[in-house]
């Protein structure tokens, strides 16, 4: 690897990445930096800058100017950046309200199970979210209730 100054993260600069991408509070990005160096998970090096005072207490110390890095590709393997535009999958109770209104539906309409074939149980639960203003008189929530319906399959596994 080249010796270059992007090869390297501050010590600063990597706390505050590892806060950013884990959404933690800064005492927290710090231990896990500790951790992750401390079992050679990342590689640290320590460099020469100028000197600053350190406060401990109400103490000052100087630090002789030398700082930690951390090597940039570690970090970022180690922690790499969130995609915000990432699918996930939400849990039912944050569901839309169409969702909810589905579920609501077949639970009011079936209490003991559907005993309807497919297009039925799909004109009444649709007739019921209409009535009830949840949905408006085009609205194709087909797909929709076959989503609920094997989403309340895989959660009686």
């Amino acid at each position: 690897m080249i010796d270059d100054c992007s090869d390297w993260m501050s010590f600063h600069d990597a706390v505050a990445y590892v806060e950013a991408t884990q959404q933690c509070y800064e005492n927290l990005a710090i231990e896990l930096l500790r951790q992750a160096a401390h079992g050679l998970k990342i590689r640290t090096r320590t460099v020469q800058s100028s000197p600053r005072w350190v406060v401990s207490g109400s103490r000052y110390y100087p630090d002789d100017g030398i700082d930690l890095e951390f090597c940039r590709e570690d970090v970022l393997k180690l922690w790499p950046k969130r995609q915000k535009d990432a699918p996930r999958s939400r849990p039912p109770e944050s569901r839309s309200a169409i969702w909810n209104g589905i579920r609501t539906a077949i639970h009011e309409l079936w209490p003991n199970g559907i005993t309807v074939k497919a297009k039925d149980r799909n004109i009444r639960i649709h007739e019921w979210l209409k009535s009830h203003e949840i949905i408006r008189q085009h609205n194709d929530v087909t797909r929709t209730i076959q989503r609920v319906l094997r989403a309340a399959r895989e959660a009686r596994k």
